[in-house]
């Protein structure tokens, strides 16, 4: 198979490509490219063979050194492959809740978050059609947008959502801001 694989591709003067006679091929090319053709025909049919039976997870191409490669002699090789490494996960799911449990634990929201959070939603609702924001300074704003805050009532709770009171409302606040941080 080497001999054929050579003759297919080497030219040598009087001879068409692929038919130089076996003696005059083995002269003209030398035992030693005939070796390494055959040493890389046997390692190609090998590789897979071994990959196979030893139920190695290769992936890439590997590093094959040849160690022995000699006429009348057995070939001797050497290969390195990556394989794909095996993975061992910790129990993530228990690992995770822990944490997140010992995170729960120490997040604390204050009453003044909570009021401060509050302030921002009334800010957010607050009635702007009866002033110019374009001829006002930043503290003008301000006070105007504090003096046209909706009051903190039924109607204005019920407005943001189903809550039952002022208390239900400040417990949702506070649960989201947990969330949030």
């Amino acid at each position: 198979k080497a001999l054929q694989n050579i003759n297919n591709e080497v030219t040598i003067d009087g001879f068409r490509k692929g038919k130089v006679p076996e003696n005059t091929l083995i002269t003209k090319v030398g035992d030693m490219n005939i070796l390494e053709e055959m040493a890389e025909l046997a390692l190609s049919e090998v590789y897979p063979e071994i990959v196979l039976n030893e139920k190695i997870e290769a992936i890439g191409r590997p590093e094959i050194s040849i160690t022995k490669l000699a006429l009348d002699n057995d070939l001797e090789f050497k290969i390195v492959t990556t394989v794909i490494p095996e993975i061992k996960l910790a129990d993530y799911k228990n690992i995770s809740k822990d944490k997140m449990q010992d995170e729960e634990e120490k997040i604390e929201i204050t009453d003044k978050e909570v009021d401060e959070a509050l302030l921002k939603i009334r800010r957010s609702r607050a009635n702007h059609s009866s002033h110019d924001h374009s001829k006002m300074t930043p503290e003008e704003h301000a006070k105007v947008i504090d003096e046209s805050l909706p009051e903190l009532n039924m109607e204005f709770i019920t407005e943001l959502g189903d809550f039952k009171d002022l208390n239900d409302l400040k417990e949702k606040i506070k649960l989201s801001l947990i969330e949030e941080k």
